[in-house]
């Protein structure tokens, strides 16, 4: 498998550090109750790509590509192709029909990631 990323901004790193566990929003939060929020993303992709990652700063504010971990043990995530099968259709519509979306460089998780800082401004 290719090496896969988690992409945060300046808050996340503080959470995170030099390594640590990449969480799915809903652990962390009761707030996180979208269908986004459901899982951790992670990406294909070394150079991140806003628009096609979802990484956009129209709700937060914050630079979401700042930071860059590098997934040391891929077991627990998989490609969101699988997954969107399995969830309904207007949540995944909903996600997918973002201008510049790229599903398939898309991963996701549900249980806790290991990862390590690859990249810092």
């Amino acid at each position: 498998m290719r090496p896969l990323w988690h992409y945060t901004c300046e808050h996340g790193w503080a959470s995170l550090g030099e390594e640590g566990y990449v969480i799915p929003g809903r652990k962390l939060s009761e707030r996180a109750t979208t269908m986004a929020g459901q899982f951790s993303w992670f990406t294909d992709l070394a150079v991140p790509i806003r628009d096609a990652l979802g990484l956009t700063q129209q709700l937060a504010k914050c630079d979401r590509t700042a930071y860059r971990y590098r997934v040391t043990d891929p077991v627990d995530v998989w490609p969101w192709v699988e997954w969107a099968r399995l969830i309904p259709r207007d949540d995944r519509v909903a996600l997918e029909a973002a201008p510049g979306a790229r599903p398939k460089h898309w991963y996701v998780a549900v249980l806790p990631v290991p990862v390590v800082l690859d990249l810092r401004p």
